[in-house]
């Protein structure tokens, strides 16, 4: 697997310090290295500001097409399976990393963010940080014309058109699955926005529901005045909340 690593200001002076991990998982059609350029620009300005503590980004290739950072059904694309089991490891030999969960964020807008809630839920083991930004929360059930084309390609070419695998796979099943892994011991948020066919906020309403109902602490902000399906907004409207939450939440970063 393909990534780009930043490495904070400091990184190379400080040979004894260890620092803890941000995971962003880029959107459908992007690449680490196109989504990467933006999300590490606004990282670095924080580091070197103060507002949030130094870090490490890597940016996994999930690869352009919809594979929603899971293990493909066919098994020719084990995105899920390549970052869990090879990258994660990699990255804690290669680099001075906080090698625990407590010093591992996973995050991600779009499918990145669909990303985020199926790994971070599904090991919450490996997570002890997830941040959720805009995902398609996808469903069979959805009708709309953007979800319902959307899920067109997902069930056959990533789902084998298994809904069982689907289901097996989707962050509503795994967050009610490993509640209490999740509970009091992972920092969870859900960031979602308007869009015109009011399907997206819902969705993402929806997984607070379930993880309110299994009684699994988050925060849940619903940001009214972006209106499209656009990460620069979200991030925008975030401003210093977006890497404050890494800095509250991250061990290594909290000292």
């Amino acid at each position: 697997m393909s990534y780009v690593v930043y490495l904070p200001p400091g990184y190379e002076e400080n040979p004894d310090q260890r620092y803890p991990v941000l995971y962003y998982l880029h959107a459908s059609g992007g690449t680490p290295r196109r989504d990467g350029a933006e999300i590490v620009g606004r990282l670095d300005k924080a580091v070197r500001s103060g507002r949030t503590a130094p870090m490490i980004a890597v940016m996994p290739n999930g690869l352009r097409g919809a594979t929603m950072y899971c293990d493909s059904r066919d098994g020719k694309y084990p995105v899920e399976s390549v970052t869990i089991n090879d990258l994660v490891p990699h990255v804690d030999a290669t680099y001075r990393t906080i090698a625990s969960r407590d010093g591992r964020a996973v995050e991600g807008f779009s499918m990145g963010g669909f990303g985020a809630a199926h790994l971070g839920f599904k090991f919450p083991e490996v997570f002890g940080v997830i941040s959720i930004q805009a995902p398609p929360l996808l469903d069979p059930e959805l009708t709309q014309p953007l979800p319902a084309r959307a899920w067109s390609k997902l069930f056959p070419t990533v789902m084998g058109s298994d809904l069982d695998y689907f289901r097996q796979n989707d962050p509503f099943t795994l967050a009610a699955k490993n509640a209490d892994a999740l509970r009091d011991r992972t920092l969870i948020r859900i960031v979602c926005h308007v869009e015109n066919e009011n399907w997206l906020a819902p969705r993402c309403e929806a997984l607070h529901r379930v993880l309110v109902e299994h009684t699994v602490p988050h925060e849940f902000y619903y940001l009214s005045n972006v209106k499209s399906h656009n990460r620069d907004g979200v991030l925008d409207t975030l401003g210093d909340a977006e890497f404050a939450f890494f800095r509250s939440s991250l061990a290594g970063a909290r000292r």
